[in-house]
């Protein structure tokens, strides 16, 4: 087995993240950091006063201003990296994420804070034979859990 770092899978891979808050910041900037090169990032929110302390690529320009989220970290992903291939969707995951786009990507991360929204993701992904990962935010703990599609599922597992 080997135990190397496949950089040319990494960069080819086509990664949808969908929530740019804190964590999605986060997992965006750890992505292009990565060498991820094709992202496609999901939110319909602007950038406010409170995303500051724990939004890394946001500033307080953005936020006076009430630049939309996905325009502002498609900016700074470019910024990092400028070859890179970056397209954004202001909407909403349960009615502008469509099956067709979700088929193209490799792998969903779900970086958002509402049930409904994670079970549209599982939805999706489930649909598509796509892997996605949920991430969450809980206080001062965080949880990372991987669905599979035919193996596990996000639904599946709610009361």
């Amino acid at each position: 087995m080997n135990n190397y770092f496949e950089q040319q899978r990494v960069s080819a891979a086509h990664v949808m993240v969908v929530g740019c808050g804190a964590l999605g910041n986060e997992v965006l900037k750890n992505l292009v950091l990565l060498g991820v090169e094709h992202i496609v990032a999901v939110d319909f929110d602007r950038v406010e006063m409170g995303n500051l302390s724990r939004s890394v690529l946001f500033s307080r320009a953005d936020a006076e201003a009430h630049l939309l989220k996905v325009d502002v970290v498609a900016e700074r992903l470019k910024a990092m990296n400028p070859t890179m291939d970056v397209k954004t969707i202001c909407g909403d995951v349960a009615y502008d994420v469509g099956l067709g786009l979700v088929r193209r990507m490799d792998v969903v991360i779900g970086c958002v804070d509402s049930r409904w929204a994670r079970y549209c993701i599982n939805r999706l992904c489930m649909r598509a034979g796509i892997p996605w990962v949920e991430g969450g935010i809980d206080g001062l703990e965080g949880t990372v859990l991987v669905f599979m599609p035919g193996e596990n599922c996000y639904a599946c597992n709610l009361g």
